[in-house]
């Protein structure tokens, strides 16, 4: 009876083998876009992830999805690099970034399904007078020009942080933000795309004001919950959520300081919260992709209709031509198949989300560090792979490649004179991109943020990307430009999803630079100038030294000016640090403002009466002692012509 016992186990443990090969087997035989077999998927990430973990990034999780099941699912690194937690894709809860608009884009699909949302109708259909009077729009737009980032808007000035976690839930009601926000419309509706998290939010209040309920509460109700994502949440529940947040990785950015460390970021509080403030795990946001792969034919759990589906993968721009990369509201990646998706970055998390619907085929890609779009799209480029390239007829006479170099900024970069964030444009270099040509059909792209790429004319004004350089970003967002030309120079490229360049006077940019430039080695002056002071008292302190009122003067005007100096220094930390952080708001500039107006009139005011003493003491005074006064009260105008520049006097 043992012996048979034993036997029959034996007899399990062989068929229970042979099941596990055989459905190894079949795994064997389905590969990623990019043709890695799924057996071999952790040791050709290991090999990707390990050149960038402990540098890029603290962290790192990969999920992949096959037709309905996750077939992948790792963690690297850790969630809270101190404590050595480790990250875990199904428990480790992640900052989603701006892949949280495609949740929008879902449900304004939904809406279009259910006949209560035209894409092509002015958005002042769906929502109160009042509420189109506060923002203010200078033009009318519609829901497909919110979905392809071509409503118009600037960059606002402001974008988070005006509320903290303490107050998001009582004082940050969407409207509010909006209303709050409301950049202004610098480019003609469907003219430029221009990303814009403005825009998106706005979306989120349609659906919100056509549904009749709170966009969380929608969004939860009818794409989390029936997608099964039940660990996903978005900031008005996840705020003050102690269970939630006891999952939720720690953000980081790398220490520039100390190369291979990271440094701890604040959690990303956002007014416009639909935009880019859900919060949830990698394997929720798997199953995300499972719903939108369903089999061919078939509506999946999002939706009552395939036709919508397909529809919402397919071109939304009113000239596809125009925006290859523009399928509403998602983005349409270059690989080596039909692939969908979005990227996100905020202060301490970098992610990527595409999904392959003919492959029934989805990647999540979640990083707890800023700024490491080079690991997550390295991830990208290798599991979604590059289209096979056929050799191609190049039309003959096509313009010289010559005709379209220039300067340019991204659309989404731009903004109106008055803007406190309009010296960005020209006087920082990371906006300013360059098109040279190599050969009359033959251009590079070089972009201080991406990089630079290689484009080849395949029509007139039209450059597609090459293939030999590793460059994930420019091909998977940059792939295609295309100029549009008036009298004979670029006065746009058109890359679409939101990446649109504006041409930008090479002499205005140099200006800018060079005013930059000047404005820090005068600022420099005046925070040297009272160090130089103290020294020389100490040396002289001795000496008698003749005391007159244009002395007592003058010397009151430097160190007002030294003050003024120091004051735009911190204007500008402040403005960057909170700009990075997601903590810049108005309320906390505005005190920076009035404080420079404060300082700006006491310099003048100085100015003023040492002049006057300057000219009754002229007769006494010293040679030196007039031209250093003159060197110094000219560097001062200087410093006021740059802050102006830089738009450091806008009343907010």
């Amino acid at each position: 009876m043992k012996l048979r016992k034993i036997i029959a186990i034996l007899l399990m443990v062989a068929v229970l083998k042979s099941v596990s090969i055989t459905a190894l087997a079949v795994e064997d035989n389905n590969t990623t876009p990019s043709g890695i077999p799924f057996s071999e998927l952790e040791n050709r990430l290991d090999a990707v992830i390990g050149q960038y973990l402990g540098t890029v990034a603290p962290g790192i999780a990969v999920v992949i999805t096959y037709e309905d099941e996750i077939v992948f699912s790792q963690g690297w690194g850790y969630r809270d690099s101190t404590a050595r937690i480790p990250i875990d894709p199904a428990t480790t809860v992640f900052e989603y970034a701006s892949i949280s608009k495609l949740f929008i884009w879902v449900a304004a699909m939904q809406l279009v399904e259910q006949g209560l949302l035209d894409l092509d109708a002015d958005i002042a259909v769906y929502l109160p007078p009042e509420f189109m009077n506060q923002i203010n729009l200078d033009y009318p737009i519609t829901m497909r020009h919110l979905m392809d980032h071509t409503a118009g808007f600037e960059f606002p000035p402001f974008y988070s942080g005006e509320l903290d976690a303490t107050t998001i839930t009582e004082a940050g009601s969407l409207h509010d933000a909006l209303i709050r926000i409301r950049p202004r419309q610098i480019f003609t509706p469907g003219a430029v795309s221009a990303y814009s998290n403005f825009g998106t939010s706005l979306a989120a209040y349609i659906v919100s004001h056509i549904a009749a309920q709170g966009y969380a509460d929608f969004e939860l109700e009818n794409i989390f919950l029936p997608a099964g994502m039940t660990t996903t949440l978005n900031q008005p529940h996840w705020v003050g959520n102690d269970a939630f947040l006891a999952n939720k990785a720690l953000g980081y950015l790398p220490n520039i300081l100390n190369p291979g460390t990271f440094s701890g970021t604040l959690w990303s509080y956002v007014p416009d919260y639909p935009s880019g403030a859900v919060n949830g795990t990698a394997e929720d946001l798997a199953r995300f992709a499972i719903a939108l792969t369903p089999p061919a034919g078939e509506s999946g759990v999002l939706f009552e209709s395939a036709a919508t589906l397909s529809q919402m993968f397919s071109p939304s721009s009113l000239n596809p031509a125009e925006r290859p990369g523009t399928y509403h509201g998602f983005m349409r990646y270059r690989s080596a198949t039909n692939v969908f998706g979005h990227a996100g970055g905020v202060g301490g998390f970098t992610t990527d989300f595409a999904v392959a619907p003919e492959e029934r085929f989805g990647v999540v890609v979640l990083s707890n560090a800023g700024a490491a779009f080079e690991l997550t799209l390295s991830v990208m480029s290798l599991l979604l792979g590059e289209p096979e390239t056929a050799e191609r007829a190049i039309p003959s006479n096509l313009p010289d490649a010559n005709t379209v170099e220039g300067m340019f900024v991204m659309g989404r970069a731009k903004q109106s004179d008055d803007n406190l964030l309009a010296f960005w444009q020209n006087a920082i270099p990371a906006f300013a991109h360059s098109v040279t040509a190599i050969d009359e059909n033959t251009i590079e792209l070089n972009t201080a943020l991406f990089g630079s790429a290689i484009y080849r004319q395949v029509e007139p004004y039209v450059f597609e990307i090459t293939l030999e350089d590793e460059l994930p970003v420019m091909h998977f967002l940059l792939h295609t430009l295309s100029f549009d030309m008036y009298d004979g120079t670029p006065v746009q490229i058109r890359a679409g999803s939101g990446m649109d360049f504006i041409y930008a006077d090479e002499v205005d940019v140099i200006a800018s630079l060079m005013i930059l430039v000047l404005g820090v080695i005068c600022i420099l002056f005046f925070l040297i100038l009272p160090i130089v002071f103290f020294i020389g008292f100490l040396v002289n302190r001795k000496k008698e030294i003749e005391k007159t009122d244009f002395r007592k003067f003058s010397r009151f005007f430097i160190y007002a000016s030294s003050l003024l100096s120091l004051h735009a220094v911190i204007i500008f930390v402040r403005f960057i640090s909170g700009f990075l952080g997601g903590t810049l708001s108005r309320s906390g500039m505005m005190p920076h403002i009035w404080i420079t107006y404060l300082l700006t009139a006491l310099t003048v005011g100085l100015f003023v009466l040492a002049m006057y003493h300057r000219r009754k003491e002229k007769a006494t005074l010293r040679r030196r002692t007039k031209v250093f006064f003159a060197i110094t009260w000219n560097i001062w105008l200087v410093i006021l012509f740059a802050m102006f520049d830089w738009n450091f006097f806008v009343l907010l």
